[in-house]
């Protein structure tokens, strides 16, 4: 690994699947939040009951109302947040994060600690990823720019020993979906760079061209956009993706460039109806949330001529 590889190593927050070394997740985003921000109360509102067990008032909406839960230092994330659920039904089925000190609290044990360092809790929740629509999945799944920065200074290095398969591999490894500004910046920084895999070899043309718009796109937030319509295949790589069963025949949009072949816009604003969740970002923000090793194992990746990212070799 170069250098940079080695001081981003760090940098790649919730999204990696991890031996955890980076500090606490931070609270400092409110994405879909019920509440435009957070109230934290006071520490004289908690109170030890017990040698592992204890009272803490969260405090919940703008309006000053806090909710007594009982807390056990051994609760998982699920029983602390159906315990605020029972205290407080307005929650309904929102996404329940608890937050202390600026830090995301996912036990019991974080709670006990946030007390002891005299730190209020407050509840924040978060719309339901199953009633998100597109835009709201891509906003909260997305890089904010300080992160993709660092990942892109890393890219930018790639030299003809790197191909495809090692961009796609960086992004799988560090759990990064892009969205088709950020997967553009990346192409044009590395496809000059990089060489073309050996497999499959009747992919594209004789560049990395093909290749690295497939791994780039697999990683990719907006499916419908067609970042670069030069795929080195008369634009018939991105007319035979394919998320499992669906091929997208309407909704694409580009861009820059023109396409020839493809019915297209230049515009992302759409009717929602003509774009559906093909890779399955619900899911993947769900485990998120939950902070699952690999959120994007739940995801549909694309294939196009059966070939996926896996395939670059």
């Amino acid at each position: 690994r170069t250098s940079a590889e080695m001081v981003l190593k760090n940098l790649c927050c919730e999204r990696r699947s991890r031996k955890r070394t980076r500090p606490p997740e931070r609270c400092d985003r409110s994405h879909h939040c019920e509440t435009s921000s957070i109230v934290q109360q006071h520490d004289h509102g908690s109170h030890v009951t017990k040698a592992t067990g204890f009272t803490v008032d969260i405090s919940v909406g703008l309006n000053g109302a806090k909710v007594s839960v009982d807390v056990d230092a051994a609760m998982s994330v699920e029983d602390l947040t159906g315990r605020v659920r029972e205290v407080y039904p307005e929650a309904g089925e929102h996404f329940i994060k608890l937050c202390g000190g600026g830090i995301i609290l996912k036990t019991g044990k974080d709670i006990a600690d946030c007390i002891q360092r005299g730190e209020g809790i407050c509840a924040a929740f978060l719309k339901n990823a199953d009633a998100m629509n597109l835009e709201e999945l891509q906003a909260e799944l997305s890089l904010d720019n300080n992160e993709f920065q660092g990942h892109l200074h890393v890219l930018r290095h790639y030299q003809a020993k790197h191909t495809a398969a090692d961009v796609a591999q960086y992004l799988w490894d560090n759990q990064i979906l892009l969205t088709s500004t950020q997967a553009q910046r990346i192409f044009d920084a590395a496809v000059e760079k990089i060489s073309r895999t050996q497999n499959p070899s009747n992919f594209g043309g004789n560049g990395p061209r093909a290749q690295l718009i497939l791994a780039l796109h697999s990683f990719c937030l907006e499916p419908y956009a067609i970042r670069e319509p030069q795929d080195d295949c008369a634009e018939c790589l991105w007319a035979n993706m394919r998320w499992a069963d669906t091929i997208l025949s309407s909704g694409r949009y580009h861009l820059r460039g023109e396409l020839r072949n493809i019915p297209s816009s230049t515009s992302s604003s759409s009717p929602e109806a003509q774009r559906t969740d093909v890779t399955r970002l619900r899911s993947v923000l769900n485990s998120r949330r939950n902070d699952v090793a690999q959120p994007l194992a739940s995801m549909t990746f694309l294939k196009a001529y059966n070939y996926s990212w896996q395939s670059l070799t």
